[in-house]
């Protein structure tokens, strides 16, 4: 019987090829949207609470200089320093009262106007005045085998 003959060819190689590895396919995108970045740290010092605190006691301060005020005018008052100084020096007894509490008055309102200014600058320049604004956000995160939901946000 004549029969046609088949060849087969065995090549051997040294040192044996590694099987070629195929990298995993990547991971599906997340859904939803991503976390925003931290917000950024306030470089002010002080919440509305310093403020108001100082914007209370420049208006006790300021009562106290009105007050005063009104007492330095009326005691002992200038028609009675006039009769009871007349023909006397500085040395009278009533006009250093006068001028004691015209003091005091001039004292008392330097200091207010100086809380003025600082709680002023204070609220302009060292109050954080309001928080950052949080929206919730929403997100998915694919897993081994599930998935993983996330939801952030103030409730």
């Amino acid at each position: 019987m004549g029969g046609k003959r088949q060849n087969d060819t065995l090549t051997l190689e040294w040192p044996p090829r590694k099987p070629v590895e195929t990298p995993p396919p990547p991971p599906p995108p997340i859904v939803g949207t991503p976390p925003p970045p931290p917000p950024p740290a306030s470089t002010k010092p002080f919440g509305p609470a310093v403020f108001f605190v100082g914007a209370g006691v420049t208006v006790a301060l300021g009562a106290a200089t009105i007050i005063s005020g009104i007492d330095t005018k009326n005691n002992p008052g200038v028609d009675a320093v006039r009769k009871a100084c007349a023909g006397k020096d500085e040395s009278c007894p009533e006009y250093q009262q006068g001028k004691s509490a015209e003091t005091r008055t001039n004292v008392l309102l330097g200091v207010t106007i100086g809380a003025a200014v600082v709680t002023g600058v204070i609220g302009v320049f060292f109050t954080q005045w309001s928080s950052s604004p949080s929206t919730p956000k929403v997100g998915a995160t694919p897993l081994p085998g599930g998935a993983a939901l996330s939801a952030t946000g103030h409730f």
